[in-house]
């Protein structure tokens, strides 16, 4: 059973509309008390953490399901003194009431910021980084309960809710479509709780709500059928508690569900519940015989440290407790005891009176023994005839009186054994009626005079409580006195209940037209208008008069559910709305505020995430804030950007070029054989042999085989005869490429001058385009390296460079040009290599000098767009050039033609 479920039991139980049995009445005491205890438990430990300094572990506690605070603001409800009292009336079990000072402390775990490097946080972090969004989504929310004003947390929390909502979705209309009901249940009921409000209106998730309730029904249905299977079980026959258990919670399925059992069922389920109740009652009866055989034994055994009197009333009400159960030999050890201490009692009398006067008293009843039988037995009958006229007797007052009487007549006949008993428990009896005659007459006084205009719920229901109270206790009377006291009591009912329905009739016309007023004035608030704000503080005054009503803590002026619930829509609209209207207005002022082009993007960003604009109003934003980066650059100068104006460097300066990752490029030997040409590393071995009439050349080289720079070793070798042909052929003509020469050169120049003259000789070199092409690429590569620092951002001949080289040289490698044709050579020279190429630097340092100029002096905010397209501005703009962005989304000068975009920054030209 839901904490929320139980509490609305108990609120039907006390406005006496549930009709539930004593069971059913210990039953949902018993659930109550033992949900509180559990809460109580969770409290003590979470109260030990924080003042142990464990904050977090604190919170991983109070966070665990059930949430704490959660629970514990469902258990303490507005009418629990209300169900205490009527505990308290009907002997039903109830908690002790929650420590404060532990709530509290729980409490101030939620007032505590909780900065970005929380544990909080780094458990949201590590859940994300593993995929694990329900964790996930458990952290952010008690993140958000604590940092209630962090948009972005409540950002985030919305975004991982409608995450895992819609994956969840999608699995369970997937589990459906394939006819697996119970899978498609299962996954949409976790995610129901905030699924309703995000899918609001899906249909699919309409179809599937309905299905969750059917199959919960049908469950209910189940477990009915399984309880009743239970109690026609021998198992449970004699376990009155298991009985008592499942009694209640077929109440509970029923009532939650609206299951209607059949006669049969109902009458199996009404006798089940009477006899274990009887079974408790012998129970409850055994163990407090068992109780008090144990008390007489632990008296007779240890006497208590008391004067005989107050000794010998305790043994003789645990007697009477006992019963019939005292075996024989206690009964006479109970006996024996009993007359020592009356015998005790009455030393002490004779003590009081003197010696003397015993020894006369002792003498005379000697003396006259035979007269005082006889007058004791006339004595004796007279007192049990007036005993038993008493005990007859229905009018209280008449029986206190000859009681009296009787106790001052035969004082000394009436203190006797015979008679003390029957007469203490006629004088208990008859003081208990007298107590609750004179506590009726003083409630029959206070009813008449009671004014039944009364506007205080706290008169009506001290009045209820008392008339409950009276009508509660009336069966300590009994007879024609019994039956008076009922019928007086009957008509103040009748009177107080036409009262109390007339003052909630009356009552609940105010309260709806409060809730109407409401309505109407929040619904007249416009976020956009500054009017909003009277129609909402309206509201708010309305609603503060109509929780006055409703949330009067009091049974007597109770709404119905219905209504609660519509003036809970109602409060939630208009806090909606006035939450809106107040982010509005202040995200609003913030653009309004803004003194510089930064500022003003980031006011309106944060408004672009206002639930208060409108999907076309964000739109119109969006436009904007996707200008921004044009924006900006105009308003500084529209040379460079403003944060790679502002970290120019007053040099510049680029790292120098190496080849140590291809060393073999300054070892490239070119050489031909044969008529045809060879590129090879390093100069090829040469083995000579000479003999009569002729010799023999051998060379071994590292002919470079492909592109990615692999070496083949290729042997040649040339026969010479005397006067006769040679035979094979060598290489011939060997030196180093100049391709090598002009790398080496390259590196040689970035190191001792300037990156950029190494990047002019490069360009300006007679070597293979192919590889001039690689090469510059590996030059401008170190200036992208730190763009800013090598004045690579600020020179647009390097930029156009490096975009032509990056088209050609993308795949190249230092090898490539021994491998490409010739007309590829050729093509590649006359795209690149047309014309000599002249030295960047002075471009760059012309650039950063105006960007900078720019910097000091840019384009000055002076208004912005409104909602309707108009200029609002912060000064007198006549006569001035505008600049904004255009409904279109284009930034430039707006003339009187052109309406501007809505919210777009207007910016002027500073003099200078």
């Amino acid at each position: 059973m839901t904490i929320q479920f139980l509490i609305l039991r108990i609120q039907s139980i006390l406005d006496g509309k549930a009709n539930a049995s004593d069971a059913q009445l210990r039953a949902i005491a018993s659930e109550y008390m033992r949900i509180c205890q559990n809460a109580e438990r969770k409290l003590l430990h979470c109260a030990s953490l924080i003042r142990a300094g464990r904050d977090y572990a604190a919170f991983q506690v109070a966070e665990t399901q059930p949430m704490l605070l959660e629970t514990l603001n469902e258990l303490i409800f507005s009418r629990l003194e209300d169900w205490r009292n009527f505990c308290s009336i009907h002997s039903l079990p109830c908690p002790s009431p929650f420590d404060e000072n532990q709530i509290s402390l729980v409490k101030s775990l939620y007032t505590r910021e909780i900065s970005q490097n929380h544990p909080l946080y780094r458990d949201y972090r590590r859940a994300m980084r593993m995929h694990n969004y329900e964790e996930a989504l458990s952290i952010i929310s008690t993140i958000v309960k604590v940092n209630g004003s962090n948009s972005e947390a409540k950002n985030e929390l919305e975004k991982l809710s409608r995450r895992i909502a819609t994956q969840k979705f999608e699995v369970a209309k997937a589990a459906l479509a394939r006819g697996d009901l119970q899978s498609a249940i299962k996954t949409a009921s976790d995610i129901r709780e905030y699924a309703d409000d995000i899918f609001s209106n899906d249909e699919d998730w309409k179809n599937l709500s309905s299905k969750i309730d059917d199959y919960e029904k049908q469950n209910a249905i189940k477990r009915i059928s399984e309880i009743f299977e239970a109690l026609r079980s021998s198992e449970i026959a004699d376990d009155y508690r298991k009985i008592l258990e499942f009694a209640a919670e077929t109440d509970v399925l029923t009532s939650k569900f609206e299951i209607e059992l059949n006669a049969a069922d109902q009458d199996y389920l009404r006798a089940q519940t009477k006899r274990a109740l009887f079974m408790q009652d012998e129970a409850n009866a055994a163990e407090a015989k068992a109780q008090a055989l144990l008390d007489i034994a632990s008296e007779i055994e240890h006497p208590s440290d008391m004067p005989p009197k107050q000794s010998l009333e305790k043994i003789l009400k645990l007697k009477k407790a006992a019963g019939n159960s005292i075996e024989p030999e206690m009964a006479k050890r109970l006996s024996k005891t009993i007359s020592v201490l009356r015998f005790k009692i009455t030393i002490s009398l004779l003590k009081k009176a003197g010696l003397a006067t015993v020894v006369i008293c002792l003498a005379v009843a000697t003396f006259f023994e035979i007269q005082k039988r006889e007058r004791l037995n006339t004595q004796y009958r007279s007192v049990a005839n007036a005993i038993s006229a008493i005990q007859n007797m229905q009018n209280t007052r008449g029986a206190v009186q000859s009681l009296e009487s009787l106790k001052k007549t035969f004082p000394q006949t009436c203190a006797l054994t015979e008679f003390s008993d029957k007469i203490e428990t006629i004088e208990n009896t008859l003081a208990l009626k007298t107590a609750y005659l004179k506590k009726f007459e003083h409630f029959k006084n206070a009813a008449e005079k009671f004014d039944k205009k009364s506007d205080d719920p706290a008169n009506w229901l001290e009045m209820q409580n008392e008339l409950s109270a009276a009508d509660s206790q009336a069966n300590t009377l009994d007879g024609a006195e019994y039956s008076a006291v009922k019928m007086e009591i009957s008509s103040f009912a009748n009177a107080f209940s036409n009262a109390i329905s007339a003052k909630r009739a009356a009552n609940a016309a105010k309260l709806n037209a409060l809730i109407d007023l409401i309505q109407r004035e929040t619904a007249l608030a416009n976020v956009h208008d500054s009017e909003n704000i009277q129609h909402i503080k309206n509201a708010k005054d309305a609603l503060q008069k109509a929780r006055a009503l409703a949330e009067n803590p009091s049974i007597i002026f109770a709404i119905s559910p219905e209504r609660a619930e519509k003036l809970q829509e109602v409060a939630q609209e208009l806090e909606d709305k006035a939450n809106l209207a107040e982010n509005f207005g202040k995200s609003l002022a913030l653009i309004k505020s803004a003194s510089s082009a930064e500022e003003y993007f980031e006011a309106l960003k944060e408004l672009s995430q206002s639930p208060a604009i409108s999907p076309k109003d964000a739109g119109s934003i969006e436009k904007i804030l996707a200008a921004k980066d044009a924006v900006l650059f105009e308003v500084y100068g529209g040379i460079i950007d403003k944060n790679t104006a502002e970290e120019a460097p007053e040099k510049f300066s680029a790292p120098s070029i190496n080849f140590y990752d291809f060393p073999e490029i300054a070892k490239i030997h070119k050489a031909t054989s044969n008529g045809k040409t060879y590129y090879m590393i390093d100069k090829p071995e040469e083995r000579n042999r000479v003999w009569n009439g002729g010799g023999e050349v051998i060379q071994k080289a590292n002919i470079v085989s492909d592109s990615s720079g692999k070496a083949k070793e290729t042997a040649f070798s040339k026969i010479t005869f005397k006067n006769r042909r040679p035979n094979g052929y060598i290489l011939e003509g060997i030196k180093l490429a100049k391709e090598a020469e002009i790398a080496e050169k390259t590196a040689e120049i970035s190191d001792k001058k300037s990156l950029s003259q190494a990047l002019v000789f490069a360009a300006n070199s007679d070597a293979n385009p192919i590889f001039k092409a690689w090469l510059e690429k590996r030059i401008l590569d170190a200036f992208r390296q730190s763009p800013i620092k090598s004045g690579f951002a600020f020179s647009k001949t390097l930029q156009k460079r490096a975009k032509k080289i990056d088209a050609v040289a993308a795949e190249l490698t230092p090898y490539s040009w021994i491998f490409e044709t010739d007309s590829r050579a050729n093509f590649v020279k006359s795209e690149l290599y047309g014309e000599e190429l002249k030295d960047p630097m002075p471009e760059a340092y012309s650039t950063k000098e105006e960007a900078q100029k720019s910097l000091e002096n840019p384009m000055k905010i002076v208004g912005f767009g409104d909602f309707e397209g108009n200029i609002a501005s912060s000064e007198n703009l006549s006569g001035k050039k505008l600049y904004g962005i255009t409904i279109t989304g284009d930034f430039g000068e707006l003339s009187q033609i052109k309406k501007p975009a809505k919210l777009t920054p207007i910016f002027v030209h500073q003099e200078k």
